[in-house]
């Protein structure tokens, strides 16, 4: 696999190293000396397709992420500082294995605009993975911020997950569990049954919002299941321990969980690193992916950084701890500074390290521009990122904090039709859309789904190199793979899957009535998959597909091509565009 080139601008998206429709899943290289991230030339934004929002009289601002009842909490934050932490007064975690819950901001949420049908089409666009009328009622049902307080809530355990568990079981294998169980370091159940529940997940679970957030944090802590042997016994454990465990919790316990997994120090090389012989791929990662950014620290920092967590390596597939490997010396990043002299001191030297990364403002910045860049858009504004940065420092980088203040801000209800659908959130809108529920399939038509997504470059947690997928709209416009989409689109309304099948009530949803003239059915059908009225645009499309004016009545041999018209809305730039 070639090796990109490096541009300095540390404020740019990490892109890809080969594009979304190259084939997806190849191992990344074993042995790797450097970094395989480059920056991303900035995209141009999609542009709005509908109109501003109705605001509130008055406009709300998130509640204070603070809990005034949370004796942890300081009585008066202030500002965040701009300074790194120093070792002198470092952030020490409670305990790395084991952090304590995070601090909540107040789950009465409060959102700048009023609760209409085009917010709450807005938000499960942009924020869920449901589309359509039905979708659509499970908010209005709600209540616009109770639903998004449903969604952040960490309590809540995914309806699906009975299922999973009987599907899955080898997804939830603790690291022994794994070696008890599997044949050998080869099998590979553990990684395959990871990626599909994932998979599972965005089809058919409750916590929509939630699995968007694991998505992202598993994009940027990269740890891909089919990496090779030596992870089969430790991936399973790293996505639910590590990412999924902190996805709404602090970003500081889940980087000290996962600089304490054997899957991170195998796919970054840190079990290789020795006091003579330093390998520097974890050290660096740490810095330009994890935390500061690239062009935020220095090649005499990368070498400290790697020294530091040096002696954290793997043994009998577990974390161990070796401080004959540990690299001595005076270390100093980014204002933090040691001696470095004691070996057996070099796990804490870790954990401090580790910490004051976690809470060092470029970190906020880059949790706060990864999170903007899912939920708002492709270039979301400085001033929106230094507001969920400070909400980020104020909170002891509280994820659901950061989400709370995101949902408060005009600019994620102000960026409509600005960001693209990846290739499985779009085939994920379609199969929730017609009606599909993990009751009504089976883990063949899943396992099959995954080879779908896998195709046009999308599966979940496949994309090998440590920079995790494109989270741009510039990534995913292939020519190709759009039409890959809409063949796709076709073939599940029509049903053509192993067991995968629209509902009688989608069906009965899209079918033209009586007398119903070819604009009314438009209409109809436009409502159903897309949860909005029909548009100058698509109505022309429809109309000339079927070869009907607008005000022609449809007649009975029409009612053949409800499939097809259905599938010619999910391929519009409405549906397209999130």
């Amino acid at each position: 696999m070639p090796q990109p080139s490096r541009v300095p601008d540390p404020t740019s998206t990490p892109q890809p190293i080969r594009r979304p429709e190259d084939s997806v899943g190849p191992e990344a290289p074993k042995d790797r000396d450097d970094s395989l991230t480059r920056a991303e030339p900035e995209p141009a934004a999609p542009q709005p397709v509908d109109p501003p929002l109705p605001r509130n009289p008055a406009p709300l601002l998130p509640d204070d992420p603070e809990d005034p009842d949370d004796p942890a909490s300081p009585e008066d934050p202030g500002e965040p500082s701009t300074e790194p932490t120093r070792p002198s007064d470092p952030v020490e975690p409670t305990d790395p294995a084991k952090p304590a819950p995070p601090r909540r901001p107040a789950d009465q949420l409060t959102i700048p605009v009023a609760d209409t049908a085009e917010a709450r089409r807005h938000l499960l666009r942009r924020a869920g993975l449901a589309v359509g009328a039905g979708a659509l009622g499970e908010i209005e049902s709600a209540g616009l911020q109770s639903w998004i307080a449903q969604q952040l809530d960490p309590s809540v355990e995914d309806v699906i997950e009975p299922t999973l568990r009987a599907w899955y079981p080898a997804s939830y294998f603790t690291i022994d569990q794994a070696r008890e169980t599997l044949a050998d370091d080869g099998d590979p159940t553990a990684a395959s049954e990871t990626e599909q529940s994932t998979l599972a997940r965005r089809m058919f679970g409750s916590r929509q919002i939630f699995e968007q957030i694991v998505d992202v944090f598993a994009n940027t802590l990269n740890v891909p299941p089919a990496y090779g042997n030596s992870m089969t016994w430790s991936v399973a454990d790293y996505h639910r321990t590590v990412i999924r465990a902190h996805a709404l919790g602090r970003y500081a316990d889940m980087l000290h969980a996962a600089a304490r997994h054997p899957a991170m120090m195998v796919v970054l090389d840190n079990r290789r690193s020795t006091a003579a012989d330093v390998n520097e791929n974890y050290g660096r990662e740490l810095l330009e992916l994890h935390t500061v950014g690239y062009g935020a620290y220095t090649e005499a920092e990368v070498r400290s950084s790697s020294m530091i967590m040096s002696g954290r390596r793997i043994a009998d597939q577990a974390f161990s701890w070796e401080p004959q490997h540990h690299a001595l010396g005076p270390v100093s990043v980014l204002g933090f500074t040691d001696d470095n002299a004691d070996p057996t001191a070099g796990l804490d030297l870790g954990d401090r390290y580790i910490a004051h990364l976690a809470h060092h403002p470029r970190t906020a910045e880059t949790v706060a521009r990864k999170l903007a860049v899912r939920f708002v858009s492709d270039r979301p504004s400085a001033d929106l990122i230094a507001a969920l940065a400070d909400v980020y420092l104020a909170t002891a980088t509280d994820i659901r904090a950061v989400m709370v203040a995101l949902f408060g801000s005009d600019e994620f209800w102000d960026a409509q039709g600005t960001k693209l659908r990846r290739p499985t959130d779009d085939l994920c809108g379609v199969i929730r859309c017609i009606g599909m529920t993990i009751d009504r399939t089976n883990i063949d038509e899943v396992r099959h789904m995954f080879w779908t997504v896998d195709n046009l470059g999308d599966a979940p947690l496949r994309w090998g190199p440590p920079n995790g997928y494109p989270d741009v709209a510039e990534a995913w416009l292939g020519a190709g793979q759009v039409a890959g989409r809409w063949d796709h689109h076709r073939e599940l309304i029509n049903g053509d899957r192993l067991t995968f099948s629209p509902s009688e009530e989608f069906l009965a949803g899209i079918t033209p009535g009586l007398g119903q003239t070819a604009g009314s059915w438009a209409d109809q059908v436009s409502r159903i998959t897309l949860g909005a009225p029909i548009d100058d645009r698509d109505l022309a499309a429809v109309t000339a597909f079927l070869g009907l004016s607008a005000d022609a009545v449809v007649e009975p041999r029409h009612a053949n091509q409800k499939a097809s018209v259905a599938a010619l809305l999910f391929d519009s730039p409405r549906y397209l565009l999130r």
